[in-house]
């Protein structure tokens, strides 16, 4: 071996390492690949339509799953399941599609009564390794009524604390903007569920309010939400609000993954609160003896660096003294006497320059490998006199995530670094519209071509989505196309964009935000020590997969709750488009008998119908029971239709004669349509909904629904519908979707659109894969006018 502290190395190739049968990186290699041929990494991309739906529309998506490099699946896997979960992490839609060189393309619908919330996407193979790291796209569902309110709000500090008055302003409208006077309001502040103030405000000339409150002592370690609601509790609006109190989950990061005595190191951090969102923290860093030794602050949201040295072996720790977090002390990880430091940048073009230092300062073998996924694609051995500074060509590594990772000559792991390679590749889609506008039932061509950096043409696969702006938050749309790394990392590459303005990351944040990760399921130790007859046992430690995906949900739902906010529709959109947006249904009544009342009336009678008739006055006609007000006609000669446990006993009153008072829990009376049509259409006086005390509810008939189609098990994605036959009915928000269309030859792909009856803007989004494994996005907007 060579004896090297300043060295400039050329590519080994993996041939010749094996042919020296010297050191560890023949055997780590053949470990790599042992352990993910058991272990595969599987990563799904997931496109939808848009973000905002109506009950009773389509959720159009397209899907494509990866393996560790960043290649298509192996064609043996075949399964996607997609399903659509609640807040709560329960399922409310799902259906297996089938993965066709890792892609696939479906199609959910939505139920006519499915609540308005924000749901969550699911989309995953069946092979997953662990609920964090799957796809999960947040979908507001909302029927969109004309007169439904949006409460605009800010807080007045973006910290709430405790013991002092803290204020939410508030300016109330309707989904047009139209703003709301004199409205009466109700608020309740909570803790979790623990409601610890609360009170009623009114909405002044301009709409406005202010709710004024204070936030207790302690906290039950909730999250503190202000619920706001009408006076009839119709309309609800819950505001997070983050606050003193609330608990910070820092984690460190030394750089190479190790503090050294004596050696100065970089030290990242992210900053969490319990649900997942980035929060500013500021602090001091003390030894034992709570002597200040350095200052911390956070660069941007959940995201921060400082450089400490370790003189001994001593405890130092972190305390918060800033509003998030304040008092609250985090462990620094202990130093090592005996241990190895690592840093590197990506200083020159076409190098990664490394640094390495040995706490003992001697002399060391040592190896370095530098991977990604599960293939070696660098090594090089050495010997080391106590530090080493060395220069490794990128030009046979991938360009995005590598892992650089160095070895003591027993193989065991000294130290690992997070580098990003840019080489600039680009996949490049130009989206070029015909024309800019369209009258409604017009159509025109678009053409898309995909390129690389040089302009050049390029083979692979697009996804076309033309939708409206109002039901699509084009900010927060689909995944992002800049460095292709936040499916790979633990910390989110949220907190890296969020802080950047358009595509362009600050060079030094980014250095940040590598040196503050990790990869995703790749752990040296557990690579090393794996053997083949281990893997069943390993596998079997697994929890359900379908568990911890719920689980996963119900903990990080808030966090997606308040990215996913209300919005208003443009005037515009709102005048031009009234179809678009009905009244909200007047909500049905329940019965108002209360049924401490019903139970003693049932017991005192043997009777059915006298206990009707004091619930709600009635007259019999043609042994029919029409209510008092509703009398029947030449047109209308049906009367109420009695229902027992869910089971239609049609309309006369002969059917009673078999049920004993005795016998009933209580009785539901409705002349409500909403109610009526859940067991017939044909009614129009009212229903009597009769429930047993031992009895078993069954379901009203079910209501028709779209008939999928299934082959071998899995689900036959539905056609996307073309231009109605009836532009008065095209009432679509989405004008098209084609998922995965071929491009091959000079990297073309050209479709046709055609403007529906919706007056709006549109956008035009397209996301592509090139047969190398690059990915984009282009996108191009246009007009449907009168």
């Amino acid at each position: 071996m060579k004896t090297l502290a300043l060295l400039v190395f050329s590519i080994l190739t993996a041939s010749l390492l094996y042919a020296q049968k010297a050191g560890p990186i023949p055997e780590l290699s053949k470990q790599l690949n042992q352990y993910f041929s058991y272990f595969p990494t599987e990563s799904v991309s997931l496109i939808t339509d848009k973000l905002n739906y109506k009950p009773g529309e389509t959720i159009w998506f397209s899907a494509f799953a990866t393996d560790e490099n960043q290649q298509p699946v192996s064609p043996e896997i075949q399964e996607l399941f997609v399903k659509l979960y609640d807040k709560k992490g329960a399922p409310v839609l799902q259906d297996i599609f089938r993965l066709v060189n890792g892609f696939a393309s479906g199609d959910l619908l939505i139920p006519d009564d499915l609540p308005k919330d924000v749901y969550f996407l699911i989309a995953h193979t069946s092979s997953p390794t662990a609920a964090p790291e799957i796809t999960t796209r947040a979908l507001r569902i909302d029927p969109e009524y004309s007169n439904q309110w949006v409460a605009e709000t800010s807080l007045k500090d973006s910290i709430s604390i405790s013991g002092q008055k803290n204020e939410i302003a508030l300016t109330l409208s309707d989904l047009s903007g139209e703003i709301q006077k004199n409205e009466q309001l109700r608020y309740q502040l909570m803790n979790g569920t623990e409601i610890f103030e609360k009170g009623k405000l009114k909405t002044d000339e301009k709409g406005k309010a202010v709710i004024r409150f204070t936030l207790p002592a302690k906290t039950n370690r909730e999250s503190f939400i202000c619920k706001i609601s009408d006076s009839k509790d119709e309309w609800s609006k819950e505001i997070f609000l983050p606050t003193n109190l609330d608990q910070v989950i820092v984690r460190f990061f030394p750089e190479g993954g190790t503090l050294n005595t004596g050696i100065p190191a970089r030290i990242g951090f992210t900053a969490f609160n319990p649900w997942g969102m980035p929060v500013d923290v500021e602090g001091t860093v003390v030894n034992p003896d709570n002597k200040p030794i350095i200052l911390v602050k956070s660069f941007t949201k959940g995201l921060g660096l400082f450089s400490l040295m370790n003189d001994g072996n001593q405890k130092y720790k972190l305390v918060l003294s800033g509003k998030t977090g304040q008092n609250q002390t985090f462990d620094l990880p202990d130093p090592k006497p005996d241990g190895m430091a690592l840093s590197a940048v990506k200083s020159d073009a076409g190098f990664i320059s490394a640094s390495l230092i040995f706490a003992d300062k001697q002399k060391h073998s040592i190896a370095i490998a530098i991977t990604s996924g599960n293939k070696l694609n660098w090594a090089a051995e050495m010997d080391i006199n106590g530090i080493g500074r060395i220069k490794i060509p990128d030009e046979n590594l991938p360009q995005g995530i590598n892992l650089l990772s160095v070895f003591s000559a027993e193989g065991m792991i000294l130290a690992e670094r997070i580098v990003f390679v840019d080489k600039k590749q680009q996949l490049k889609l130009e989206v070029v519209p015909e024309k800019n506008k369209l009258q409604s039932g017009e159509s025109m061509k678009v053409k898309v071509r995909m390129t690389d950096e040089n302009n050049q043409p390029l083979s692979g696969n697009v996804t076309v989505a033309v939708s409206g702006p109002f039901r699509n938050d084009v900010s927060g749309h689909q995944p992002e196309d800049c460095p292709s790394i936040g499916s790979e990392l633990e910390t989110p590459y949220s907190v890296l964009s969020g802080a950047s303005k358009g595509r362009i990351v600050n060079p030094v944040l980014m250095d940040v935000y590598l040196i503050a990760n990790r990869i995703r399921g790749f752990n040296w130790e557990t690579i090393k020590t794996f053997k083949p007859e281990n893997a069943k046992a390993l596998a079997a430690k697994a929890k359900d997969f379908d568990a911890q995906i719920s689980h996963f949900i119900a903990a990080n739902s808030l966090k997606y709750s308040v990215e996913n906010t209300d919005h208003q529709a443009d005037r515009a959109y709102f005048s031009n488009n009234p179809e678009l947006f009905e009244k909200t249904p007047a909500k049905a009544k329940p019965n108002t008998n209360s049924l401490d009342r019903q139970h003693n009336l049932l017991s005192a009678t043997t009777n059915l119908l006298d206990v009707i008739k004091i619930l709600k006055p009635y007259t019999i006609i043609n042994n029919q029971i029409v209510f008092n007000g509703s009398g029947n006609s030449i047109n209308f000669q049906g009367g109420a239709l009695f229902v027992l446990d869910g089971q239609r006993l049609g309309t006369d009153i002969s059917a009673l004669s078999i049920i004993s008072p005795l016998q009933v829990d209580h009785i539901n009376i409705s002349t409500n349509p909403a109610d009526i049509q859940k067991y017939t259409g044909f009614n129009s006086v009212g229903v009597i909904e009769i429930f047993l005390k031992n009895g078993k509810m069954l379901e009203p008939e079910a209501k028709k629904e779209n008939a999928n189609k299934y082959q071998d098990g899995f689900r036959v994605p539905n056609v996307f519908p073309g231009e109605q036959p009836n532009l008065k009915h095209d009432t679509r928000t989405t004008l098209l979707w084609a998922p995965n269309q071929k491009m091959d030859g000079p990297g073309i792909f050209e479709f046709t659109v055609t403007g529906g009856k919706v007056v709006s803007d549109f956008m035009i989004e397209v996301h592509g894969i090139s047969r190398n494994g690059r990915t984009g996005c282009g996108s191009s907007a246009f007009s449907v006018v009168k």
